[in-house]
């Protein structure tokens, strides 16, 4: 999740992982997304890692710029929108990008890291 002016955006992000012991991350963004331009350009985003009974957020999120619209929402001291109650979250911010292929990959710094007790929402194809 991003700030922009119009309110908070969310993505679908398929992985992310650890780059480093000292809470570092990377993940890769498709450049063909509509929201690209949003994640391309911000200094600050959050991730989270969602309960196994929020699989209708992460729909909700593959159709719509909206959601938070109707989630309860926590907003961080960098404007920062992030859902309430999801199994984890982290607050980053964003040190380089590198383009490669059709993807864009961000390597982040952790600022901050809540975890929750439960099982994680996941998907195999």
């Amino acid at each position: 999740t991003v700030a922009y002016d119009k309110g908070p955006a969310g993505i679908t992000e398929n992985s992310f992982s650890s780059l480093s012991l000292d809470l570092y991350l990377f993940f890769g963004t498709y450049k063909g997304s509509r929201r690209f331009p949003f994640f391309e350009i911000a200094q600050y985003f959050a991730t989270r890692i969602l309960l196994y009974d929020q699989k209708y957020l992460w729909h909700d999120f593959a159709k719509s710029f909206f959601i938070f619209d109707n989630t309860d929402i926590f907003v961080n001291t960098e404007n920062v929108s992030s859902i309430e109650n999801c199994l984890a979250r982290s607050e980053c911010k964003n040190l380089a990008t590198y383009r490669g292929g059709d993807n864009v990959i961000a390597v982040a710094e952790v600022k901050n890291v809540q975890m929750l007790e439960g099982n994680f929402l996941s998907f195999f194809f």
